[in-house]
């Protein structure tokens, strides 16, 4: 692939450390250690100008090099790696092109729309439910793929310019290709390095190695002077480092436009520099400048002499020529495009335009790039957007289109953040102020946007367009940007609430039936979503009500995709267990419609609940299955949801009985994210550390953090049990046994019958039978009984069969043959869904029932219960073992 055509300069000097270092390190990535090179310094330093240098020492080495810059004067989605994929692409043969694409597979071409128009045929299909993680999936395989026979490095020049988007997407690269032959190298300028994105993406918080900083200062004096001497001028070098610093672009500036004899005063700044070579030029030559500047760093040809339209050629070619004579731009060697010498060029020939003729030519290039048929894909759209919005007042709502159409064409290919600065610019362009369908739309558009870019703005920007949407009567506004407030992140496994969006839902089903349209899939879609808001606040009778009209609604209208929301809806609200037997028939009518459409989109929150209740279904395979697709690609965006998908492995591994394996991962999930509903650590641990060390280590923790926990007793209920259940695990029993004791039927019957209830109940059980409370043991084993072959689970931690919670209830009440029959039960279904943690602690109940009924266990129980324990690593049912004696008693 030909290098980028950019003309710095002829002559490389110094740099002799930076290229030993940079060397070393695309060695590294060649031996497999994945590199991330940040090359920093100010403005004009020459960090262009070495990683062209270094591009060319690794392309003769027989690296692959792609190279890629960001540019200040548009949000070009996804910019540097648009460039250097395409210029991949086009540098290959169509042959080899197609070979690759099989190889890479096509999904690149969402980034290259243009290269769709040599590929058609492989063209990737309809976009899917998260095209960011589609984005970041294929330019990762690409620049990774086995087909290279070399290491391959990515130069970005002027990060400091990417947008948002941008830079999430190189985030992922830089911290996925850390196993690869992939060298990232990236240019950014001093003053900009302090930029909150910016300083996330070069601290690479998330790699472990490969990452390093390296800055490049001034030239020194002997540097300067073998540059003066290869220009053969006679500038005094002392001269030039004491007015430049060393500063690469001014030496260079100054060596290049020396001329004995003229009288002209070295200038003391890169855009005095300028300023005075600008002064030098016919008024033809500036006009062209001025022109380059405010098209950006790099102009097309065709577009530059259309707009330039008062010069006749020999004119235009005349001023080109002034201009490249004057070292202010080069052409690349077909003549096509024209380029600034540097951004410092272009920032101080934009700044002295004045306002109106700086208007005045974006609008003639914006009209003239549209004009040429500039306008069929994203990056087309965002700088129309962007000379449209900097032109004539005239202009506004060309602006306000254009900015629409490139927010559009940004999420169509996942740039969030980059759709949420145009929808942005175009609401604000938009004419007429007030009231609108087109700005509610794009409201509606902007909080869709934001959403999923993960900023907290979209809530009030959605109810804002529900507001508006409602003023001007529009009921089928009002119903879809209600729609698109639906709850972020992982709030449906919190107790939490939001009245305020739970009332826009009432409005919009009650305007819906008013209209006739209530049992339509917007009405689907709408009622599913409300029983998710109202989970936590709603007696279960309403929300299965809500959910069996949703299904039915979805069902009549035929839309499958609102059948598969109504039907995810029922996993994640109806978890109380006398909803069980619907919440089993939804899960299998849902498998079998995704089935039915391998190729439908499916959210990666809807596959966390699927895999959540195959975990307890013991479906553990096909678990595994589920949280495959949620690759790393797919959750990183989203540190909530990928800390919930860690909680997949976790309780998938608690449930096999993996439970060393489970330590660790346990360890992992104390970096909790920070989540808008709940701050309280044990808000978000406590099932999962309570589930492991109820089979495995010991409860001390639990012990440890008791004044929070006992502070937060009236908000959730399972607390007081947990922590008696930890006083008992480390032997105060008398702290045990004060907290039982408080419980009694009152108090038991007004826990609220929620997706939490039947742990809850479960667990006051359990440590009621432990401490010997059998008036509590009574009410909890009424309470059970009607539910004994479900499982209890804290989201997606399993806490055991309910049959098992029965046995030991039934011991501690003396009705053995009770326990007998719960126990083999319970021996069945941790057997049937491979629970063998539980499996070891149902074999320790065993033993307690010998005990119990028979004054000891026999040997041959024990000995099995502790093979059992011991080979799930069950040390905390092990150690419930050992402390049996031929007595027993509560």
């Amino acid at each position: 692939m030909p290098p980028p055509t950019i003309d710095i300069g002829d002559d490389f000097v110094g740099r002799g450390a930076e290229l030993v270092a940079i060397t070393e390190a695309i060695g590294r990535a060649d031996r497999g250690r994945g590199q991330f090179v940040v090359i920093a310094g100010e403005a004009g330093s020459g960090k262009t100008t070495f990683v062209l240098e270094v591009m060319k020492r690794a392309r003769s080495a027989g690296a692959h090099v792609l190279f890629g810059r960001c540019s200040d004067e548009a949000v070009v989605p996804f910019e540097p790696l648009v460039e250097a994929v395409g210029r991949e692409l086009d540098a290959l043969d169509t042959s080899e092109a197609r070979e690759w694409l099989r190889s890479n597979g096509t999904d690149i071409l969402r980034l290259v729309p243009n290269a769709v128009r040599r590929f058609g045929e492989m063209a990737p299909a309809r976009p899917e439910v998260d095209e960011r993680a589609v984005i970041m999936t294929a330019v990762l395989d690409w620049l990774t793929s086995s087909v290279r026979s070399g290491p391959t490095i990515l130069v970005i020049d002027d990060l400091h310019w990417a947008s948002a988007a941008t830079l999430a997407v190189i985030r992922y690269l830089i911290h996925a290709s850390e196993q690869s032959r992939l060298c990232v190298v990236a240019t950014v300028r001093d003053e900009y390095a302090d930029g909150a994105d910016i300083r996330a993406t070069l601290s690479a918080p998330t790699r472990s190695s490969g990452v390093q900083r390296l800055h490049l200062g001034g030239f020194s004096l002997a540097e300067i002077g073998a540059l003066v001497d290869a220009a053969d001028t006679a500038l005094d070098p002392t001269t030039l480092y004491e007015r430049t610093d060393g500063l690469p672009l001014f030496v260079a500036s100054l060596i290049g436009s020396y001329q004995p004899g003229s009288g002209v005063t070295l200038p003391s700044s890169v855009a005095e520099s300028v300023a005075q070579r600008e002064r030098l030029l016919t008024p033809a030559a500036l006009g062209l400048l001025q022109l380059c500047a405010v098209i950006g760093m790099v102009s097309q040809r065709l577009v530059l002499r259309t707009v330039a339209a008062d010069l006749d050629d020999v004119a235009f070619a005349d001023a080109l020529d002034e201009l490249v004579g004057n070292r202010l731009a080069t052409e690349n060697p077909t003549g096509t495009k024209i380029r600034l010498r540097h951004p410092l060029v272009q920032e101080a020939v934009y700044a002295g335009i004045t306002g109106r003729r700086r208007s005045e030519l974006h609008t003639r290039v914006a009209r003239t790039s549209e004009h040429l048929g500039g306008a069929t894909a994203a990056e087309d759209y965002s700088r129309l957007a962007y000379h449209f919005s900097r032109g004539l007042d005239s202009e506004r709502p060309r602006a306000a289109e254009f900015s629409r159409k490139a927010a559009d064409s940004a999420m169509s290919i996942g740039a969030y953040e980059d759709a949420v600065v145009f929808y942005t610019s175009a609401t604000e362009q938009l004419v007429p102020p007030g009231d609108s369908a087109q700005r509610c739309r794009l409201l509606v558009d902007l909080g869709r946007a934001q959403r999923k870019a993960r900023d907290p703005a979209f809530r009030d920007t959605l109810f804002d367009a529900v507001t508006m949407a409602k003023r001007l009567g529009d009921t089928e506004l009002q119903v879809t940007a209600t729609l698109a407030n639906d709850q972020p992140g992982t709030l449906y496994v919190h107790i939490h609430s939001d009245h305020e969006r739970i009332d826009t839902l009432y409005d919009a089903l009650y305007v819906l039936e008013a209209d006739g349209h209530g049992d339509g899939s917007a009405s689907a879609r709408l009622l599913a979503q409300l029983a998710i808001e109202l989970v936590w606040v709603a007696d279960s009778r309403v929300l299965r009500d809500l959910l069996t009209r949703s299904i039915g609604a979805a069902r009549a209208s035929g839309d499958q995709d609102a059948l598969v929301a109504a039907l995810s809806a029922v996993l994640v609200v109806l978890r109380v267990p006398m909803c069980a037997g619907i919440r089993s028939a939804a899960y299998t009518e849902l498998m079998t419609v995704l089935d039915e459409s391998p190729t439908r989109r499916v959210d990666a929150l809807t596959s966390t609940w699927v895999a959540r209740n195959q975990i307890e279904y013991g479906h553990l395979a096909a678990a595994t299955r589920t949280r495959s697709g949620l690759t790393p690609a797919r959750v990183s965006r989203d540190p909530e949801l990928a800390w919930l998908v860690s909680n997949l492995d976790f309780s998938i591994d608690l449930a096999a009985g993996r439970l060393a394996r489970c330590v660790a991962k346990f360890d992992a999930l104390r970096d909790i994210p920070a989540s808008p509903a709940v701050t309280y650590t044990y808000g978000r641990l406590m099932g999962q550390l309570f589930a492991l060390t109820a089979l495995r280590g010991d409860m001390s923790e639990i012990v440890a953090a008791a004044d929070g926990i006992a502070e937060r007793f009236d908000i959730v209920d399972t607390y007081r049990a947990c922590l008696a259940t930890a006083h008992v695990d480390v032997g105060n029993l008398d702290a045990a046994v004060e907290l039982v004791d408080w419980y009694d039927r009152r108090r038991i019957g007004e826990i609220p019958v929620n997706n939490m209830w039947l742990s809850t109940i479960a667990t006051i059980g359990r440590v009621a039978a432990q401490v010997g409370n059998t008036a509590v043991c009574e009410i909890a084993y009424d309470l059970l009984a009607e539910y004994a072959g479900e499982m209890a689970i804290s989201w997606a931690s399993i806490y055991g069969v309910v049959d098992h919670h029965l046995t030991e209830l039934a011991i501690a009440l003396g009705r053995y043959d009770r326990a007998a029959a719960h126990l083999d039960d319970a021996f069945g279904e941790h057997e049937r869904r491979g629970f063998m943690g539980w499996y070891a602690e149902t074999a320790y109940l065993a033993a307690l029932l010998e005990a119990r009924r028979d004054g000891h266990p026999s040997d041959v129980t024990v000995d099995r219960a502790r093979r059992l324990a011991d080979d799930v690593g069950a040390t905390a049912v092990r150690r419930r073992i050992d402390a049996l004696r031929p007595a027993v008693s509560y």
